[in-house]
């Protein structure tokens, strides 16, 4: 994850002067008694004047003080942040929507998305700064969930979560190769390639100069981004999997069920990443001789996605289907619904009961008054007094929880109980 980039004076003990620089450098961290990941104090949320259409709109400021995380070599750069158009792309609304569900703003007023987008520089200042609580300064910005899906208050999220959900949601939409964050810091050095100097480009990687590390890392390597929405990550057909041969070393490691849990789970990885490069392959090849047969081109039906946690859907409806003609007003509007809409999905959170939840679920002890109630509404009796006995009491009444896994029923009340064991009881022998 760390790199070097070819530094050679890194190896060598630095002198005096580099010795005290730092260690001044090191007390942005370790001196101040704080976490080394992101914290709300390195971030500078304010109000300014648009200098074209003199509307007010947030901006931010980001102070990251190691390079790529790595604590022997202290590089702090601020990078500057204004509203993007593409709402799925705007970094101040992601920071404006944790700060509203983490209750950070100073001010008791700023409770809500219009209050923060809406406010006004007064007295002819040309910016209004948004400070935060001081009990929120060392408050980490992205923190991990622990194992009953609750924010933890001093852990950080794990790199490998982000790297996890980017390969997930890539090979999903149809890409030939998954993406990592890698990517990301790609794409943004080759943007500023050729639209900024070398020494700004260099300068906001953290590059020295002296080494060209962006010809040699970035600009002469390629990055993949392929992509055939008919492709997804679960594409490989039944038939495949059904005959394919039992793996010699598979069979060999029945008697050990541990790793033969692993060794199938790492068999149909590799087998779908196989399928994937197989299709890449060939498809171009099948659509030229569906041509010269003179056969009509499949119909491509776009996939239906099931959301059942009505904020996501809303907010996956709203940036995925956004105009490109939005006034500044329209854009206002929306910019505000997608963070309230964030700062709800945030409190939610979902269980491995959702991949059980399907057709088989027929009857519910709760009366539906109307068959053709929208997405968000619930029954008019949430919480019947008579439950069944495959149902759990305490996950009633949980708001992170959606409709159908609160009315979960399980199979047997055994696996009850153990849902008990596993989430519910090291909460209770805690207190």
């Amino acid at each position: 994850m760390l790199s070097n980039d070819g530094d050679e004076d890194d190896e060598l003990p630095p002198d005096e002067v580099s010795q005290k620089l730092d260690n001044l450098l090191l007390q942005e961290t370790e001196g101040r008694g704080r976490p080394k990941a992101l914290c709300y104090e390195d971030i500078l949320m304010i109000i300014v004047r648009h200098p074209e259409t003199g509307q007010t709109i947030p901006a931010m400021a980001i102070k990251f003080v190691h390079h790529k995380g790595s604590d022997r070599k202290p590089k702090p750069t601020i990078f500057f942040f204004t509203p993007t158009k593409m709402l799925l792309f705007c970094p101040v609304s992601i920071i404006i929507a944790l700060a509203l569900h983490d209750q950070a703003f100073a001010a008791p007023s700023l409770t809500t998305a219009a209050r923060v987008l809406q406010t006004r520089n007064q007295g002819g200042t040309l910016c209004t700064p948004l400070r935060w609580k001081e009990s929120m300064l060392k408050v980490l910005i992205f923190r991990r969930l622990d194992r009953n899906g609750k924010l933890s208050g001093n852990e950080a999220m794990l790199y490998a979560s982000l790297r996890d959900a980017m390969m997930q949601q890539s090979l999903d939409a149809g890409y030939e190769q998954h993406w990592t964050p890698k990517y990301c810091r790609r794409g943004a050095a080759n943007s500023a390639n050729g639209n900024a100097s070398d020494a700004v480009r260099d300068q906001m990687m953290r590059y020295d100069p002296k080494f060209a590390t962006f010809h040699g890392a970035y600009l002469n390597e390629r990055v993949d981004l392929t992509r055939d929405p008919r492709a997804t990550r679960d594409m490989v057909p039944q038939d495949v999997w059904a005959n394919q041969q039992p793996d010699p070393e598979i069979m060999k490691l029945e008697q050990r069920r541990v790793a033969l849990k692993g060794g199938t789970y790492q068999r149909n990885r590799q087998t779908v990443k196989d399928y994937c490069k197989y299709y890449f392959h060939n498809r171009p090849t099948w659509d030229i001789e569906r041509q010269a047969r003179g056969e009509p081109d499949e119909e491509y039906i776009e996939p239906a996605i099931e959301l059942n946690i009505p904020e996501r859907a809303k907010l996956a409806d709203l940036i995925c289907k956004q105009p490109a003609d939005f006034t500044q007003d329209e854009m206002l509007q929306k910019r505000i619904q997608a963070i309230d809409l964030i700062v709800a999905l945030y409190s939610k959170r979902e269980t491995s009961k959702r991949r059980r939840i399907g057709p088989r679920v027929t009857e519910t002890p709760i009366k539906n008054e109307s068959p053709g109630l929208e997405i968000e509404s619930y029954p008019t009796d949430p919480f019947p007094l008579l439950l069944d006995v495959r149902q759990y009491p305490n996950c009633f009444g949980d708001k992170q929880l959606t409709f159908e896994e609160c009315t979960f029923r399980y199979y047997r009340p055994r696996i009850r109980d153990d849902h008990f064991d596993n989430y519910h009881l090291p909460d209770r022998e805690c207190t």
